[in-house]
């Protein structure tokens, strides 16, 4: 193949996924079709089809693309071992920062929801999320965290308390806390109602 060849293979298959992320991202799954994802991108759909397959492989592309970045960011910071209390708290600023970073990101979540997707489908979120309920595990094991909990159940309070800055920011900007201070607080309220002895 030739250099220029590759080129336009290249600039096909960007504008393709720009254009998928823009229209799943506004309409959902459900509401985007692969002729508007042409007709947005500048291509045939059967030029879509070449290159991605199906619609249902190219919603995975454009999830697993949105999550690539921060995927590998908690994964170097979980394999850390072993899982300490200041790991634990990285992982919740992390969290956040991404998504405060990347609210789009936000919004593929609630279109997941809405149209019942579990988020397992994302192989980059499942893997997190049995590592993290790895982790926590382990930390119950080095008695950190108390055991009569679940570990599932502590991974998605924890969890939780992030999303709850986003869905209810509202109430965090009217009455003036910053997301710095709210990282804080999310903090002190999971340690304080998980681990044994928070620090």
């Amino acid at each position: 193949m030739s250099v220029q060849r590759r080129a336009d293979v290249e600039s096909s298959r960007t504008s393709i996924l720009d254009a998928a992320q823009r229209l799943f991202l506004e309409r959902g799954y459900a509401g985007t079709s692969m002729s508007e994802i042409a007709k947005a991108s500048g291509v045939t759909k059967s030029l879509i089809h070449h290159h991605f397959g199906t619609k249902d492989a190219l919603w995975r592309l454009v999830k697993r693309s949105s999550f690539a970045a921060y995927h590998a960011r908690q994964k170097e910071l979980l394999a850390v071992q072993p899982l300490t209390v200041e790991t634990a708290k990285a992982s919740m600023r992390i969290y956040f920062e991404f998504l405060a970073e990347n609210p789009q990101v936000l919004r593929m979540m609630w279109w997941m929801l809405l149209g019942n997707e579990d988020d397992r489908s994302n192989e980059l979120v499942a893997e997190l999320g049995e590592l993290g309920v790895a982790q926590i595990r382990g930390l119950q094991d080095q008695g950190l965290v108390r055991r009569d909990l679940r570990p599932e159940s502590v991974l998605c309070g924890f969890l939780g308390l992030i999303h709850s800055a986003f869905t209810e920011d509202w109430l965090l900007t009217y009455r003036g806390v910053s997301p710095a201070a709210y990282i804080e607080d999310a903090w002190e309220m999971f340690a304080h109602g998980v681990m044994l002895d928070p620090q």
